[in-house]
């Protein structure tokens, strides 16, 4: 065959397939909506007529063209055309396999093109390809396909397998016949006639769709009348079809005769006004009405007339369809008398339900599974919501409830909707959208609607009753913070019970948890042990005879700690019986502590009295006193040393100064006791100044007494006169050598100290800061409370009478508390004494003394000394010493007449000795008024008792010089030589 015939079978071909596309176009334009796949169709006829056409192209455009995309148009087309297959037959698979298909006939095409190009070698993979897709469809089609549907599907299915055999023949051709050359258009007759074949088939093919489509559409078509009789027929409702244009009834189903009465020989053939349907006419006028003009009435209430003559109401729904191209009317009448009649029931009810549910004077509301309002009351909208009707339809109730309390509504809303639970819950609801809310009671119920759960839910206001409840509350919180503030707890006991109720005070002060409840007995186990008695007693006669109690009691709390408390019991009485106790239960640990201090505050009081009233005593007679002993003690002296010592005036003389000196260190006692003595404080290390008076005191107590001195390394520096040490340790060691009886031990120790604010305030008579301590104890009879307590009192004295003062153990006091100290003694019978002085530390460090040593003078002189003495006797004595010592003494009886012989002495005055209590002026006055005069001039003061004149508190002023009366004459040499030399 030449050129010009192939290509003309070719074009052929193609025309062919034009047409063929333009009738599966008119197919799918017809069945699109009614059957899947016929799009697919279409795209794979027009990919076989692309592919016919690029064919025709081959030369004039490039080979890849014309051979590669051509050819794989073919194919990629089949393969569409059959997934359209797939889905019109709804028999969808998976298509992995023929996209590999296409991408290895692409590979395969592709290589025998540019590659090594073979014209029959192509041909082959076109028709293999082929071969695979088409008996891919005719598996399909004969079967994969339901069997209802077989019957269209074969003539389909036998092209398919035409174009199957074709193909084959094609692929045996190949190995049979012989190849030409590698041009399409000179190929040899046999490629002709497949082509042929080809066009032939796809004819046919087209045919054969066409077919399937239509027979299948007028199955459905069947079907579809088919089930609109059994519809029509069946319909619960009276259906008609009638001629517009008479109004004749053509068909009526079964339900008609059976809401009418009617049978259908008398219904057929005429219209509903010949049957007398409608009960008024006006009612079928509108009907006809809006027909006409909208071509349907949809669900409007007539009344209709039965056979019988009785009324029902029907809905009534019309339509004008085309049944085999002829306008009917298709109408239907729904019975719905006995709904009416419900619904009328209904309504009744509803107004009835609704007046009740409005007239309930709180709020009542309906909630869905969701929380949603379904139904509410006139309450519930208009006091609590405040929105109109339409707006609270689906409204979540949690909008009116407070913010705060919204989780507990949530989930007690939950719990009755879940598992059908009666709730009743408080909370705050919010009125119109907030912020002023109301309390509620709310009360919720399951109830089951349509297999839908609801809440019905209640509500009570219950604002008043909480405010009372907060007022309570807030009265009860104030009574207990009043009652913890005052230390003061409630309690109540049932007479029939013997509950026992508390306040919150009282359980703190058992340091008991309120959730505790103890019975009666164990609440006065509480008690102390020796308090329980008398306490079970006082409930007693509360309980049987009606008497009130006050007592205060000791009280262990549950937690050890042991308390004062004052419980009070009033009994209430009803006809003479006692029903109920109840009383107060109250903490009272501080006052008894206070009055306790209080007690000893008085104690130390009276004692400072007293001590002031010795103190005065003392300075009142110490002046006077002491001059007369001074007198005593000094002529006593000079007259010794005017006679022989063996005359017999001698030993008499020496008793008078004996006896005097003893009244001295009285008077020396009492001032010391009312810490007006004359002291020179200095700062000391109390271990150095203990250990120098050691010898002494061991001569002092005995040999049959061992004195142990043990004393404390780096001890705190003090400031006080060394003479006073002396005098505590040796009163302290007398006291504690008339103790023991024969064989005994006195310690002497030193030691360190330090107590706080806190201690101080556990510990009466205790001083916060650092001391030194300075301890005495011994192994000796001991004493008892009550002698402890009055050991420090001035002539308070457990010895015999005529061996001891009573003045040892007052003076040691005097002095510690002197130098802003305090002593502690601890003793029992039989167990020893010791006493704990505390001197308070000195901040400065200890001084490095280093003196020169003294050379020895004289102690007479020739200066010229200014005597002043008030007492002329005195003055007489004092001024016949200082002569007898070789001075030149210029004696004044007061101190105007001293300041007058200072201004007429025209020659030195080197010393003022000078008494310090006087009348005109104080012996300090003169001294200044003198050092005016005559600066150079040095002084010396003497006294028995200074009145602070040159002493604060019974301390020298810095630089005094002091003679203490009463003095002998070899001491008043001593001062006299010392002031000069100064």
């Amino acid at each position: 065959m030449n050129l010009l015939d192939m290509r003309t079978i070719v074009f052929s071909y193609v025309v062919t397939n034009i047409i063929c596309v333009w009738f599966v176009l008119l197919l799918w334009r017809q069945s699109r909506d009614r059957f899947a796949g016929i799009a697919f169709l279409v795209i794979d006829f027009i990919f076989q007529t692309a592919a016919l056409i690029l064919i025709v192209l081959r030369g004039a455009v490039p080979d890849w063209i014309s051979m590669i995309l051509s050819n794989t148009l073919v194919v990629t087309g089949a393969i569409l055309g059959f997934m359209g297959l797939e889905r019109f037959v709804g028999k969808r698979g998976p298509q992995i396999h023929n996209y590999l298909l296409v991408i290895l006939f692409i590979f395969v095409h592709g290589y025998f093109v540019f590659v090594q190009p073979s014209l029959a070698v192509r041909n082959l993979n076109i028709a293999a390809a082929l071969l695979l897709v088409c008996v891919q469809s005719v598996w399909l089609l004969w079967h994969r396909v339901e069997s209802g549907l077989r019957s269209l599907t074969f003539g389909v299915g036998l092209v398919f397998f035409l174009f199957c055999l074709v193909n084959v023949v094609r692929i045996l051709q190949f190995f049979t016949g012989v190849h030409g050359e590698n041009n399409y258009f000179q190929s040899g007759i046999s490629e002709a006639l497949v082509l042929v074949s080809y066009q032939v088939l796809f004819l046919l093919l087209t045919y054969s769709l066409v077919l399937m489509v239509n027979k299948r559409l007028l199955m459905q078509i069947g079907t579809q009348e088919e089930k609109f009789a059994k519809v029509f027929h069946s319909a619960p409702y009276a259906l008609t079809l009638t001629r517009p244009s008479d109004g004749k009834i053509v068909e009526v189903n079964e339900t008609f005769f059976s809401i009418t009465g009617y049978d259908r020989n008398e219904v057929m053939g005429k219209n509903t006004v010949d049957l007398g349907l409608w009960e008024h006419d006006t009612d079928r006028a509108a009907a006809v009405d809006a027909l006409l003009k909208t071509g349907k009435v949809q669900g409007n209430e007539f009344n209709f007339r039965k056979k019988n003559g009785e009324t029902m109401t029907g809905l009534f729904s019309a339509e004008i369809i085309a049944i085999d191209g002829e306008k009917s009317i298709l109408s239907s009448i729904g019975d719905i008398t006995e709904r009416k009649r419900a619904e009328d029931v209904a309504k009744r009810e509803k107004v009835f339900s609704n007046t009740i549910i409005d007239s309930i004077p709180g709020p009542f509301y309906l909630l869905n599974e969701h929380g949603h309002y379904v139904r509410w009351n006139t309450y519930q909208r208009e006091v609590i919501i405040g929105k109109p009707e339409e707006h609270i339809a689906g409204m979540n109730a949690l909008e009116t409830i407070h913010p705060e309390d919204r989780a507990l509504i949530q989930a007690r809303i939950a719990n009755v909707l879940q598992d059908g639970k009666e709730e009743a819950v408080e909370g705050r609801v919010l009125l119109r959208g907030g912020p002023a809310f109301i309390w509620m009671l709310m009360t919720g119920r399951r109830m089951t609607i349509d297999d839908h759960p609801l809440l019905i839910g209640t509500g009570v206001d219950i604002t008043e009753r909480k405010r009372a409840e907060e007022a309570l509350r807030e009265s009860q919180a104030l009574l207990n913070e009043m009652g913890k503030m005052a230390k003061v707890g409630g309690w109540e006991l049932d007479t029939d019970t013997l509950e026992l109720r508390w306040t919150e005070e009282t359980y703190r002060i058992h340091e008991l948890s309120p959730e505790s409840k103890p019975p009666l007995e164990e609440a006065i186990n509480y008690f102390h042990p020796e308090e329980r008695e008398k306490l079970s007693d006082s409930i007693q006669h509360a309980l049987k005879y009606g008497e009130a109690y006050d007592m205060e009691l000791r009280f262990i709390t549950a937690k050890g700690k042991h308390l004062w408390t004052r419980t009070i019991c009033i009994p209430q009485l009803v006809d003479g019986k006692t029903v109920r106790l109840k009383g107060s239960f109250q903490d009272i640990t501080e006052r008894k502590q206070a009055e306790e201090v209080l007690k000893k505050l008085e104690e130390q009081y009276r004692q400072a009295q007293k001590m002031e009233a010795i103190g005065q005593l003392a300075g009142g007679v110490a002046h006077d006193f002491n001059n007369m002993l001074n007198i005593i003690l000094g002529y006593s002296q000079l007259a010794l040393m005017k006679i022989e010592p063996s005359s017999p005036l001698n030993a008499d003389l020496q008793e008078i100064m004996n006896a005097t000196r003893r009244s001295a260190d009285l008077v020396r006692q009492l001032l010391a006791f009312a810490r007006k003595q004359i002291i020179a404080p200095k700062v000391l290390d109390l271990n150095d100044t203990v250990a120098g008076i050691l010898n002494m005191l061991r001569k002092l107590i005995g040999e049959d007494i061992d004195l142990l001195w043990m004393p404390a390394a780096n001890l705190w520096p003090v400031k006080m006169d060394p003479t006073q040490v002396d005098q505590l340790l040796a009163n302290l060691a007398v006291n504690a050598r008339d103790s023991i009886s024969g064989v005994g031990k006195i310690t002497i120790e030193t030691g360190r100290a330090e107590f706080d604010e806190a201690y101080c305030s556990q510990h009466a008579g205790f001083i916060p800061g650092k001391f030194a301590l300075l301890a005495v104890s011994d192994n000796g009879c001991g004493m008892d409370k009550e002698t402890c307590e009055k050991i420090f009192e001035p002539f308070f004295t457990t010895k015999e009478f005529g061996k001891g003062t009573g003045m040892g153990l007052a003076t040691v006091y005097g002095i510690v508390k002197q130098n802003n100290g305090f002593v502690n003694v601890y003793s029992e019978p039989e167990k020893g004494t010791t006493f704990r002085i505390y001197l308070p530390r000195h901040a400065e460090e200890m001084p490095v003394i280093d003196e020169p040593l003294k050379q020895i003078k004289p102690l007479t002189g020739t200066e010229t000394v200014l005597l002043v003495e008030d007492n002329e006797t005195l003055l007489k004595m004092s001024k016949m010493m200082l002569e007898e010592l070789g001075y030149t003494v210029l004696a004044a009886g007061s101190p105007n007449e001293a300041i007058k012989q200072t201004g007429q002495y025209a020659g030195d005055i080197h010393l003022l000795v000078t008494d310090v209590v006087m009348p005109e002026m104080s012996g300090r006055d003169l001294q200044k008024r003198l050092s005016a005069l005559r600066p150079d001039m040095k002084y010396l003061f003497m006294s028995g008792y200074t009145a602070n004149v040159i002493a604060h508190r019974g301390i020298l002023d810095e630089g005094v010089n002091f003679l203490q009366k009463p003095f002998l004459m070899d001491v008043l040499a001593t001062k006299v030589r010392e002031a000069l030399e100064k």
